[in-house]
């Protein structure tokens, strides 16, 4: 497991409740237990950083979350000079999610920071 993301140990073995990719971060809610944000947080000046996921993430609702890792990735062409990508890989007991992470800029700046955050939940007396 990735130093970047050793916060996900909480989650692993619980079950999903939602999967949400907004923007340039996935939220995964664990039921009962919290949740768990993976975001890239590497953001420079002249930098566009956005997440985008094409499976269904309806899905995985139910499955148990087994684990994530990032993975490399081809470069894309894109509207500034470097249009990096890398995968960040959901791994769940229905299967794997798989986001890509992009980073477009002009070639001085670069690279990925990609981090988890648990977020336990607030237990009642």
């Amino acid at each position: 497991m990735s130093e970047d993301l050793e916060h996900i140990a909480p989650a692993i073995g619980g079950h999903i409740e939602s999967v949400v990719v907004d923007d340039d971060k996935v939220t995964i809610g664990i039921v009962g237990l919290g949740r768990l944000t993976i975001q890239d947080r590497g953001q420079s000046c002249c930098e566009k950083r956005y997440m985008t996921c094409d499976d269904d993430l309806a899905g995985f609702v139910g499955a148990e979350f087994l684990g994530a890792h990032v993975a490399a990735a081809p470069n894309a062409p894109g509207e500034y000079e470097e249009h990096e990508i890398e995968f960040l890989v959901i791994r769940t007991s229905s299967g794997d999610i798989n986001i890509a992470n992009h980073n477009e800029h002009n070639g001085y700046y670069g690279g990925f920071d990609v981090r988890a955050d648990w977020h336990p939940a607030h237990r009642r007396n």
